[in-house]
């Protein structure tokens, strides 16, 4: 499936009305994992995928936490579990995502079925990350996991009841607002169809002496050429991908391996520089903070900034793309990627771990403008 998104949020909006910015990035990434996700191959259950949303989210088109947060409901008592590291957690199982999952059993079901260990059991939160969410419900809805409904069950072939499919989420509660929203989706969907472009679009590169190809891929996420070949960007060369992920004793740079951290580590030190979670910066400090470490994504500029290293909204080569706490699809522990190219037409690619793909690398490298960035930071 494959969709012009521009025209298909011009069409939403004539219909609904207008957008903030927050949910026309929403709404746009949606539709970019919609276009990536092969097991949805029929728009009409993308157009209800869509009507979910729309309705479960309250028109945010952004993951949400349950209103409440299961206060007075059963899944609403904390949970003591212990984790694949021996930890023990204490978390409650309210509704998070794109759809509401609780449930102590549906999380951690959730984690096997995505293969993801137990992360989604012991870090609930990460059910809010779009990508997380995103695979929550498409699994969900295409198995049948919720209530043992599925979208075949009731748009296959020539049938297709919008009415009878709130099933697969919850019963028959608003089904037939939810009805009406499919019903419009799908016309939009018919009527924004994206064709396979132009061809390949030269981006001219001014950091390095050759060029990058890049071209339009499927939803927002352009295809780059020549990865293994083309400066600047080297492809999945992390020595600990083939690791369990956040696994004890973690990366050799105080990190958590296969995570966004630990890829940016591996790829500054490839630079010369011995960048580590625990190192003194350029004043010859350690932040006050404890413990003095660079830790999760999200306090990775503050924590530069106090080492003296220079943070600012002016992409390099070479440089680390910070995103705040769900800033920019981010989860709500941030994100750090590293700049692998600065374009001509003021775009960036970005190479980077657990972003989109869980736990991996995102191939192929992901064109962004700077402006999707909430800073860079200079440790060069």
């Amino acid at each position: 499936m494959r969709l012009d998104n521009q025209k298909f949020i011009k069409l939403y909006e004539a219909q609904y009305g207008a957008l903030d910015c927050s949910q026309a990035s929403g709404l746009s990434a949606l539709l970019g994992f919609l276009e990536q996700d092969n097991g949805v191959s029929d728009l009409r259950w993308a157009a209800y995928m869509l009507s979910t949303v729309k309705h479960e989210c309250a028109d945010r088109w952004q993951p949400i936490e349950e209103y409440g947060k299961g206060q007075g409901q059963p899944y609403g008592t904390p949970v003591r579990v212990t984790g694949s590291d021996g930890k023990t957690y204490v978390n409650t199982y309210y509704g998070r995502g794109y759809v509401q999952l609780t449930w102590e059993t549906n999380y951690r079901n959730m984690s096997h079925n995505l293969d993801l260990g137990d992360q989604v059991l012991i870090h609930p939160e990460r059910a809010l990350d779009p990508p997380t969410a995103y695979k929550i419900m498409s699994f969900g809805m295409r198995i049948g996991s919720f209530t043992g409904v599925r979208l075949g069950d009731c748009i296959s072939g020539s049938r297709c009841d919008y009415l009878d499919s709130r099933r697969i989420v919850n019963g028959n509660d608003r089904a037939e607002l939810i009805q009406g929203y499919a019903k419009t989706l799908e016309t939009l969907l018919r009527e924004s169809p994206g064709g396979e472009g132009t061809g390949t679009h030269q981006y001219h590169v001014v950091n390095v002496p050759h060029d990058v190809n890049a071209q339009k891929g499927r939803g927002s996420f352009p295809v780059v050429h020549g990865v293994a070949t083309k400066p600047g960007i080297k492809g999945d060369d992390y020595p600990y991908k083939d690791s369990q992920p956040d696994f004890k004793g973690g990366d050799k740079w105080g990190f958590y391996a296969r995570e966004c951290t630990s890829f940016v580590a591996w790829r500054i030190n490839q630079l010369g520089v011995n960048f580590t979670n625990g190192m003194i910066g350029r004043n010859g400090k350690q932040p006050d903070d404890n413990p003095p470490v660079f830790g999760n994504g999200e306090h990775w500029a503050d924590h530069a900034r106090t080492l003296g290293f220079r943070v600012d909204n002016t992409p390099s080569v070479g440089a680390i793309a910070h995103y705040g706490p769900n800033a920019f699809f981010a989860g709500p522990m941030g994100h750090v990627a590293y700049v692998a190219q600065v374009n001509g037409d003021g775009t960036i690619v970005l190479e980077e771990y657990n972003w989109a793909t869980p736990y991996a690398y995102h191939n192929p490298p992901r064109v962004t403008h700077p402006s999707q960035v909430t800073s860079f930071i200079h440790i060069i």
